[in-house]
């Protein structure tokens, strides 16, 4: 079971744009796994750490900000091009030539802002809440712990622990056994101690 721990490290972290990365380093991977060994033959506990850097892409938010960027910034990008671009001899109206030039280079600062915004993620913050960020962390850290079938070990002892960077938190879901054993408040002060840990 240790050997999942790396295994969950890697699946707990979110694809965006088509890459993978992984989080922590080969050393902290096999400390992790080591750990965890030490814990499983001292408990029945069936323990995976998954570290993700972040728990969602927020596409909706980068859209969003994304297309107020490019709203604000279309307009005087056109009148800049106007003035490079327009001399009164032109065949064309004025008016037109802007209608013209908005769409792309609107489409062109709406693009730019999306790649700024996936290569710095922080840029998301004002766009997004902490309970929009809790409930991306609650759906990622619960396919995570599906995904790895940690709901259905031998003796009820499955437990994760799910770190979010980005979020600056953490989540523990344990399995029936655990969870009649240490219950939800238990669980919770569990990883606020964690998350805490995780802030500093």
């Amino acid at each position: 079971m240790a050997a999942l721990a790396a295994v969950a490290v890697a699946a707990a972290e979110h694809q965006v744009g088509g890459n993978m990365k992984m989080i922590l380093t080969e050393s902290e991977n096999k400390q992790i796994e080591e750990r965890i060994a030490q814990l499983e033959r001292k408990t029945s506990g069936e323990v995976v750490v998954a570290v993700a850097r972040r728990s969602s892409s927020y596409s909706s938010s980068a859209m969003l900000l994304s297309s107020i960027a490019a709203l604000l910034l279309s307009i005087p990008l056109v009148n800049v091009a106007m003035d490079v671009l327009y001399r009164p001899d032109l065949a064309i109206q004025a008016v037109n030539m802007q209608m013209i030039l908005y769409i792309p280079i609107f489409l062109c600062v709406l693009a730019a802002a999306r790649v700024l915004i996936n290569r710095f993620p922080a840029l998301l913050a004002p766009a997004i809440n902490t309970a929009k960020k809790q409930q991306k962390v609650q759906e990622r850290s619960a396919w995570v712990f599906y995904e790895n079938r940690l709901y259905n070990t031998k003796e009820g002892t499955g437990v994760l622990l799910y770190i979010s960077l980005h979020e600056r938190t953490a989540r523990i879901l344990a399995d029936a056994g655990i969870y009649q054993k240490i219950g939800q408040d238990g669980l919770q002060d569990m990883a606020e101690k964690l998350a805490l840990g995780i802030r500093q």
